[in-house]
């Protein structure tokens, strides 16, 4: 099983903003669990993502915010 991840430790991951990460839950395109009143993410699915292409297509889309 892959590690679980906070939002910070996520968008550390990723290197990316909350605001990137939170829109591409809300799309669908990743998948996070409410825990509290953040999100928890798995590793593997972050990892799907990048590896899908559809991390860097996105994130050039909106303008690379990678520090909000």
């Amino acid at each position: 099983m892959s590690p679980i991840l906070t939002t910070k430790e996520a968008c550390a991951y990723m290197k990316c903003g909350k605001k990137f990460l939170y829109d591409e839950v809300k799309a669908g395109r990743i998948r996070a669990r409410i825990c509290g009143h953040g999100y928890r993410f798995h590793k593997a699915e972050l990892e799907r993502y990048v590896i899908s292409g559809a991390f860097i297509r996105e994130f050039y889309l909106k303008g690379g915010e990678a520090n909000d």
